[in-house]
């Protein structure tokens, strides 16, 4: 005797990966490319063909995403591949999160930092503050002309 069992599974898309990016300090306003270097596992029930993954880049510092593209990738069931992608960013200073997002769920994270290759210099007020303690009681003299003549020994106006 032999029964027909009809055994129905839905579909599953699912991807584990690591992300590696390099260089991971960039400078900032500079369009610079960097690698991105995957390892993508496909450990769903189904094969995968021509799956798209959104690669977004996540300012931190704004909690905006600034830069996204696709990548499309074919993984047998149960098999795990590698994929390098460039990208040419043009960021402004501070600091991002690569997303690698498979159905707007993110999959795999790094950090990015750009970074402003010159430091603004310091300025000094053109108006110094001085500080003069009660020093004229000392010399017997007038405050003002103590003041003036401590002051223009100093070359100070």
């Amino acid at each position: 005797m032999s029964r027909e069992l009809f055994v129905y599974f839905q579909p599953t898309r699912i991807i584990t990966s690591t992300l590696q990016i390099q260089p991971q300090q960039i400078p900032a306003k500079t369009t610079t490319e960097v690698q991105l270097h995957m390892t993508l596992k496909n450990t769903g029930n189904v094969s995968l063909v021509d799956e798209i993954l959104l690669i977004d880049v996540f300012n931190k510092d704004t909690g905006e995403v600034t830069v996204s593209e696709e990548l499309t990738v074919s993984i047998p069931l149960g098999e795990e591949i590698t994929k390098t992608k460039a990208m040419t960013l043009n960021l402004l200073e501070g600091n991002y999160e690569i997303w690698l997002k498979l159905n707007e769920e993110i999959i795999s994270t790094a950090d990015l930092t750009a970074m402003s290759l010159i430091k603004p210099e310091i300025t000094i007020a053109l108006h110094p503050r001085v500080l003069i303690m009660n020093l004229h009681r000392l010399l017997q003299q007038h405050p003002v002309q103590f003041l003036t003549a401590l002051l223009q020994s100093q070359s100070i106006e």
